[in-house]
């Protein structure tokens, strides 16, 4: 990982994507889980990474990725085969910030402070606006959305063993927080069109730590 704050951006941008939240006491349901027995199985149908800060060896943060049918599908049509580089990587990219049902965790490993992610989030989403995954107004949205997206842990930070989980369903993306501790201190709901291409976008922007995620589909994890 060549810098840790850029990583959580990309990590971390479903929390400010929307326009449009549904407060934490109407979000409701079982917290998102990628055990869900919706989701596919098998390869093509989950991506997994453990995310270090290079130098030091430190890990930071686990994710994993699980997708529906629809989308295991697609991605095994475009890879099956083939080596993930190039035009194949960029068509796999393409195809995941358009899934439209999926689940996907973050547990974090160690200690990150909220101002060291919000210190670089513009930096981290140039680089979709660069790719034409987003457009700049839509990154000036998130922008302008964060301080009232992370106010439930504006002093907290993120603390080892706490999980972000992030639900794609029915065009609406819904963020929970769950702390190490078992407490739920964000849970918001985002019914914005384009919300799950924002999160998706910052993962596989061309540059972006978490491409290579797209490399672990062929694997059944």
């Amino acid at each position: 990982m060549k810098k840790l704050s850029h990583t959580l951006i990309a990590a971390l941008t479903a929390f400010a994507v929307g326009a449009t939240p549904v407060p934490m006491a109407n979000a409701g349901g079982a917290v998102p889980s990628p055990g869900d027995g919706s989701l596919a199985s098998g390869p093509f149908s989950k991506m997994h990474m453990l995310l270090e800060k290079t130098i030091l060896k430190v890990d930071v943060v686990t994710v994993d990725v699980r997708v529906d049918a629809k989308a295991q599908g697609e991605f095994s049509k475009i890879a099956q085969g083939k080596k993930i580089e190039g035009d194949v990587e960029e068509q796999l990219a393409k195809a995941a910030i358009a899934v439209d049902h999926a689940v996907v965790q973050m547990k974090f490993e160690r200690d990150v402070s909220l101002s060291q992610w919000m210190d670089q989030v513009s930096g981290s989403l140039d680089k979709a606006v660069s790719a034409g995954y987003i457009n700049a107004g839509r990154k000036a949205q998130v922008m302008n959305g964060l301080p009232n997206w992370f106010a439930p842990v504006k002093e907290r930070g993120f603390k080892e063993g706490d999980k972000v989980l992030y639900r794609v369903q029915n065009g609406a993306l819904r963020t929970v927080l769950v702390q190490a501790d078992g407490q739920t201190s964000v849970d918001q709901t985002d019914t914005g069109s384009d919300a799950a291409r924002v999160l998706f976008a910052g993962y596989f922007a061309p540059g972006a730590d978490m491409r290579a995620m797209l490399r672990t589909l062929p694997s059944a994890n």
